[in-house]
């Protein structure tokens, strides 16, 4: 190809790709808003039906309350990280225990049981990037001192002596069971899988003591994980 034929072609490239371009012209723009909105002549029915979204616990009055034995739990977690702090970067473990104890207690407490006995098997994964502070495995210890140790024991006690007023699961119990979600279907989800694990095997034995849930709508195995860091609940 001549040089002069190469110029005419990069000159005129851009303008072809942005007005000429087969797939780009076949697109049509649409907001969702407008496919809700705008009647289509054919069926006499918006483009796209209205999906309406009505918000629970927004207010603070639906607000989860911090119980004064999951506030002690915070602290200890807490005390253990500022232990922790004086040789090790505590980033990554800061999020590991209390975003978990604050997703569920159970997920709290089956971390706390890793850091105890089996490090190797911590889910790091779980955690964002921008949490987990950019570190490696050469930032993660590999021993606990005695004082480390001893509040990590008062911290796994104080999880396991309450496990069963955990009021994460005591909300979403309310909406499935009193409240009759589970009658129409819904999705719990929760960017940890043990916190959806216990609360769903917790909601199955509800279930199966409740005559008006009916069986049309089973309690299914977890799905996979969610960026919700809590414990959430869609119908």
């Amino acid at each position: 190809m001549r040089a002069p034929d190469r110029r005419r072609i990069e000159d005129g490239f851009r303008h072809f790709v942005e007005h000429h371009n087969p797939y780009v012209r076949t697109i049509v723009l649409r907001t969702r808003e407008y496919l809700e909105r705008t009647i289509d002549p054919e069926t006499d029915e918006p483009y796209l039906a209205p999906v309406r979204v009505r918000l629970h616990g927004e207010s603070d009055a639906d607000a989860v309350r911090l119980p004064p034995f999951l506030e002690d739990a915070y602290h200890l977690a807490e005390q253990f990280c500022a232990l922790l702090a004086g040789r090790a970067n505590t980033g990554l473990f800061r999020t590991l225990l209390l975003r978990r104890i604050g997703s569920t207690m159970e997920a709290g407490r089956r971390t706390v049981e890793k850091i105890l006995h089996d490090r190797e098997r911590l889910d790091y994964a779980e955690e964002d990037e921008e949490s987990a502070g950019g570190e490696g495995p050469a930032d993660r210890f590999r021993t606990l001192t005695g004082a480390e140790r001893g509040v990590l024991l008062r911290l796994k006690g104080a999880l396991e002596a309450n496990r069963e007023r955990d009021p994460k699961y005591a909300a979403v119990r309310r909406l499935l069971v009193e409240e009759g979600w589970l009658q129409s279907g819904c999705i719990v989800f929760s960017q940890y899988f043990d916190s959806v694990q216990v609360a769903l095997g917790r909601i199955a034995e509800a279930k199966r003591t409740i005559d008006a849930v009916p069986d049309r709508h089973p309690v299914r195995p977890p799905l996979p994980r969610s960026p919700a860091r809590g414990l959430g609940v869609v119908r």
